[in-house]
């Protein structure tokens, strides 16, 4: 069974997700001048996290196992691998942008 929406449905349910994130967090910061950085963020998540979820549930899920901890445990691998890959990302990146600084600045 394959699972898909048209892609008009997806851009407005992740769109104004994020939006309201972005809204929300530029309030909370009280900068709400920084609310479209704050939606690009949100909707790199919410747009991005369906993409997801639509390789879990049509390629990934049903090539595994049908029991549910199988199930339950590489969902969740899934979702952290993506944020996992980004931190190792900025640890591997963090050094030469350091020594891009000027010491003493």
């Amino acid at each position: 069974m394959s699972h898909q929406e048209p892609l008009r449905v997806t851009l407005v349910r992740t769109g104004l997700l994020a939006l309201v994130v972005g809204f929300g967090a530029a309030l909370l910061q009280r900068q709400p001048a920084s609310w479209p950085q704050w939606t690009a963020f949100a909707l790199w998540f919410t747009f991005g996290g369906h993409w997801v979820e639509i390789f879990f549930l049509n390629w990934l899920g049903p090539r595994l196992a049908a029991a549910r901890g199988v199930q339950v445990t590489a969902r969740l691998l899934t979702w952290l691998g993506g944020p996992a890959f980004i931190g190792l990302e900025l640890l591997v990146h963090a050094p030469s942008q350091l020594r891009a600084y000027p010491r003493g600045s």
